[in-house]
C-alpha cells in the first residue's frame, strides 16, 4: 500500500448501491451503511440495464441473529465460501451445502446499471435475488429467450408487484418486465464504462480463488431478510 495505491487488499469494488426486494414493503431497499438505516426506492421507479449475473449465497441465522453471505461464482460446479457473523460456516458446492443449512438461500446476484426517483446519475447496482423473486426473475430471463438475450439493448423494469401466500406468511415478489429495446448513446457509453469497471474487480476477484466481497458484509448486516416462504424454482437445473 502506498499513497498512490491504496489497494494492499485488491480493487474496491465499483457497485454503489446493494439492492434487496422488501417482500413485505413490495419495494427496493439498500442499506446504507453511513445512515445505519435502509433506504428505500419504489419498485416502478427504477430502470435497469443487466450488466452481469451471478450466483451467491443469502439467508438468515436465527440463533445468531446474523445474515449469511457468501463468494459469487459463475458456474454451480464452484464451490462457495459460506459465512455468518465473520465465521467459515462450510466451504463446498450448492449442491452439497443446500441439505445442510435449510436457512441459506440460493441467490442470483444480478449487477445493473440503474437510474431513476432517487438515482439520478446512472448508477452501477447490485440485486440479490432469492425465494419468489428469483423465480420471477428465472421466469423473466426465460421469456425474454435466455441469458444471452440480458446483454442486448433492453431496459428492464417492476411495473407489477406479485403477491401470495403459504400458510399464515404473506409476501411480494417483483415482476420483471422489459420496458424499452432501445438505449441512448450516453446510455449505452455509460454502461458500457461501468461493465468494463465491473470485469476489471471481477477479473481480479475470481483470480484469488473463493474469497467474499469484502463490502458485502457492510451492506448485508443484519438486514437480510427472513428466509422467503417460496423456491419458486430449483436453481441446481439454472446456470447463470
Amino acid at each position: 500500500m502506498s499513497r498512490t495505491n491504496k489497494t494492499l487488499d485488491g480493487p474496491i469494488h465499483p457497485c454503489k448501491l446493494w439492492l434487496q426486494w422488501s417482500s413485505d414493503g413490495s419495494i427496493w431497499k439498500a442499506w446504507n451503511k453511513e445512515t445505519k438505516q435502509n433506504d428505500y426506492y419504489e419498485a416502478s421507479s427504477l430502470k435497469f440495464i443487466v450488466l452481469d449475473v451471478l450466483s451467491t449465497l443469502t439467508g438468515y441465522n436465527d440463533k445468531a441473529q446474523k445474515g449469511y453471505y457468501a463468494n459469487e461464482v459463475r458456474s454451480l460446479k464452484d464451490p462457495f465460501r459460506l459465512m455468518c457473523d465473520g465465521k467459515l460456516m462450510s466451504e463446498a458446492t450448492w449442491a452439497e451445502i443446500k441439505p445442510m443449512f435449510s436457512d441459506v438461500k440460493f441467490t442470483a446476484s444480478v449487477y445493473v446499471m440503474c437510474k431513476g426517483e432517487g438515482i439520478p446519475e446512472y448508477t452501477l447496482a447490485n440485486m440479490k435475488l432469492s425465494g419468489a423473486s428469483l423465480g420471477s426473475w428465472i421466469e423473466f430471463v426465460r421469456q425474454v429467450g435466455g441469458n444471452r438475450a440480458l446483454y442486448e439493448n433492453i431496459v428492464v423494469g417492476v411495473l407489477e408487484v406479485g403477491s401470495d401466500k403459504k400458510g399464515k406468511v404473506e409476501y411480494s415478489y417483483p415482476i420483471f418486465q422489459v420496458v424499452g429495446r432501445t438505449l441512448s448513446e450516453q446510455a449505452s457509453a455509460k454502461a458500457d464504462e461501468l461493465d468494463i469497471q465491473l470485469q476489471q474487480y471481477l477479473d481480479h476477484y475470481f483470480s484469488n480463488g473463493t474469497q467474499t466481497h469484502t463490502e458485502v458484509a457492510e451492506f448485508y448486516p443484519t438486514e437480510i431478510d427472513a428466509p422467503s416462504p417460496v423456491e419458486a424454482i430449483d436453481p441446481e437445473s439454472i446456470h447463470f
